[in-house]
Order: structure tokens, then sequence, then C-alpha cells
């Protein structure tokens, strides 16, 4: 199903348990909002606002489109992807935390298919635990961070996948003037050199 039309959320938790949903027209998060995903989700409008983005749930997440929500996205609960795709400008404006800093919750991943989707300061946190990683994947793009931080595990930094038929080299920039640590394995693609 399409929806071409503006929607707010004041908080609280949006289900999606009945087939895919794109969602064209523009949103706002006035307050922090939960995504729980059973079905693939595609926001290809314009998510703005002061709120949170909380994706939650076992299936995708895509945000096609430069977004302006000002709380940062945190990717929890294993087995649902979040895709980066916004050929218009960053998909990500703050924030951005992988994982949900517990154990047995799975692995999250985000996966970058276009350059250049994280706006001026973002730093990327790594909240994982030690067994349920957190993956930042680049597919062969070219990413810009304020840092990477960890907050609770491990994660993993990977240019490429190969079994995805994707073998573009990619290349991320560190460019913030603070001080982070981050505990993560970093490699060339799934499967392949550390």
């Amino acid at each position: 199903v399409t929806l071409n039309f503006p929607v707010e959320f004041q908080g609280g938790l949006f289900n999606n348990d009945n087939g895919t949903a794109t969602w064209t027209g523009p949103m706002a998060l006035l307050s922090n909002t939960i995504m729980n995903l059973g079905n693939p989700v595609v926001l290809a409008g314009v998510v703005s606002g002061p709120g949170q983005l909380i994706k939650a749930g076992a299936s995708s997440l895509t945000l096609s489109n430069a977004n302006t929500f000002a709380g940062g996205i945190v990717l929890q609960n294993g087995g649902g992807d979040v895709y980066a795709s916004s050929g218009l400008g960053p998909a990500f404006a703050s924030s951005v935390s992988i994982g949900h800093g517990v154990y047995g919750g799975g692995i999250v991943t985000l996966r970058t298919f276009r350059d250049n989707q994280f706006g001026p300061g973002v730093v990327v946190t790594n909240r994982s635990s030690w067994g349920d990683w957190a993956y930042l994947i680049l597919m062969g793009t070219t990413q810009t961070v304020a840092g990477l931080a960890d907050e609770s595990g491990a994660g993993v930094l990977e240019a490429t996948e190969a079994e995805a038929g994707i073998s573009a080299d990619s290349l991320l920039v560190i460019n913030g003037s603070g001080t982070y640590s981050c505990n993560s394995v970093t490699r060339d693609r799934s499967g392949g050199t550390s």
C-alpha cells in the first residue's frame, strides 16, 4: 500500500503487520515514536520534527529522502535491516544508534546504498552486546561521520557485501573534533578479510 498524505506522530507506537507500506507524504515526529515493523516500511517523504525514531521489529525500514528529524534514530531488535538510500541529501540529520544494549536481542544492521547519508556532526554509536552484533555496512558507498562511538559491546564496520553482488570500494571519513572509542571489527566484506 502507498500512503501519500502528511502525518504527525506525537509519540507512541506504529505497527505494520499487513504487507509492505510506502509513505510518500511528509512525516513529523513531534515526540519519540516507535515503529514496530512486522512487514517492510519505506519512508519516501521527508521525516522532520524534534522527535526520535525508534525502529523495532523483524522487518526492514528504508529511508529514501533528505530527513531533518532532530531526535536521532535508534535501531533495535534484530532481523530487520535499515536501508539509507536518499539521493536528495542525508537520510540521518542527527545521532544514529545501532543496537539495543541488551543481550539476546539479535543482530541489527544499517546499510547505506548511496553516498553521504549522514548529516554534519552525526555520530554513529554501537549499542550492541557481545554475540548480538551491530553492523554498519557501507555497501560500496562513501560516508562521512563526526565519529564512531561504542556504548556496550561489539560492532562490525563492513565495506561491502560480495554476496549481494556489490563489490565496489567503500570509504568512511571521520571528521569530528571529539574523542570517541569504538570496539568494532572492521572488514572488507562478510566472510572476508578483517
